[in-house]
């Protein structure tokens, strides 16, 4: 794997617009992750900026990961910057093969303060990175110290989003909470050409599939799993290219994995006033692109329910970033009926079966 270090290249602007409030149960440290670039054009050099929003605290050279698109072009050498420049950090890595760059703050975030909540991290276009040459639907995934598993960006456009002669459709699935399709859906490329004699060949390829060109014979669907793939196409009239295009799907089909610790048994017999449920989530593999670039999510959101007579006690809480958690149930006298059930960003849930617990 091709890395390298150089001098501090991305720089963090601060937007000061309001005051901002933040609840302390907040599970991720980055979100509302959106992009500008200019040009958006096809291959063009272009200037980045990536917009997020901070709720946890990144430290004085806390680290902040930028992943672009795989076929977003790196320059061969990275600019260095001006010596002048009044950064006292650690010089930021970037990784050819990943298409990453990862480099420390040079000042303590705080998005409890005002204006270090909405951050933009602004990549010049003197830096080099050229745009995809294929125009269609790109995402960047960001990560942080505070938060380690990657987050996508909202997908922005390069060049034309259509060709003038295909569409790429995503049909059939259902879609939950996140943008992502719970039920995979299927992919249907179509040309926007009536003419029998004028309908071009279609060839599409799929990251999360074989990855390489293959001719569209008809509507087919994603497989389950997580991961976020792009599918790009482009057609072909007597030997000569049409144009191309391509779009980003995201599925989450995998329910979370849920592991209790406490209470071992099914039936739990105790004099005891309070109950500690103690178990966690099993992290998942995440691929994005065709790749394992989000090492594993943790499924976050925890509720345990306690039934009994006429009555019906919830109780939500979060896991810690390695999903891990435990609580205090205060149990009433007799028999307590507890169930876990963890669900995850996109709405997939899983509930345990019932553990008895019995005050005497």
């Amino acid at each position: 794997m091709k890395r390298k270090s150089f001098s501090l290249l991305a720089i963090l602007v601060l937007l000061i617009p309001f005051v901002i409030s933040f609840p302390l149960d907040k599970a991720l440290a980055t979100k509302n992750v959106w992009v500008e670039v200019e040009p958006n054009t096809i291959g063009s050099t272009a200037t980045y900026k990536i917009h997020f929003t901070l709720e946890k605290t990144l430290h004085v050279h806390n680290w902040i990961k930028i992943t672009f698109p795989y076929d977003t072009e790196f320059p061969e050498e990275f600019p260095e910057p001006d010596p002048a420049l009044p950064f006292n950090t650690k010089p930021p890595e970037i990784d050819y093969e990943e298409k990453s760059i990862k480099f420390a703050t040079h000042l303590e975030l705080d998005p409890g303060k005002e204006g270090y909540s909405d951050i933009v991290v602004t990549i010049p276009n003197t830096v080099g990175i050229k745009n995809p040459s294929i125009p269609g639907e790109y995402a960047i995934l960001i990560c942080t110290q505070a938060e380690p598993d990657l987050i996508e960006s909202i997908p922005y456009k390069i060049g034309e989003f259509d060709s003038p002669e295909i569409e790429i459709l995503s049909v059939d699935g259902k879609v939950g909470k996140d943008r992502s399709y719970i039920e995979p859906p299927s992919i249907e490329i179509k040309s926007k050409n009536d003419e029998e004699s004028k309908k071009p060949q279609i060839y599409f390829n799929s990251d999360i599939l074989n990855n390489e060109y293959e001719l569209y014979n008809g509507k087919f669907k994603l497989p389950d799993g997580q991961y976020i793939t792009r599918i790009t196409a482009y057609s072909e009239l007597n030997g000569e290219p049409k144009g191309a295009t391509s779009i980003i799907v995201k599925v989450d089909s995998i329910k979370p994995i849920i592991r209790i610790q406490e209470p071992k048994e099914e039936v739990t017999i105790t004099s005891q006033k309070y109950f500690l449920i103690k178990g966690y989530t099993k992290a998942q593999i995440f691929k994005s692109f065709g790749s394992e670039q989000r090492k594993k999510i943790i499924d976050r959101d925890i509720e345990i329910t306690n039934v009994v007579t006429n009555n019906k006690e919830l109780i939500t809480l979060k896991t810690d970033f390695k999903g891990h958690f435990n609580y205090k149930l205060k149990l009433n006298e007799g028999k307590n009926i507890v169930v876990v059930s963890c669900e995850d960003k996109a709405g997939n849930r899983t509930t345990t079966n019932q553990y008895i617990i019995i005050r005497e």
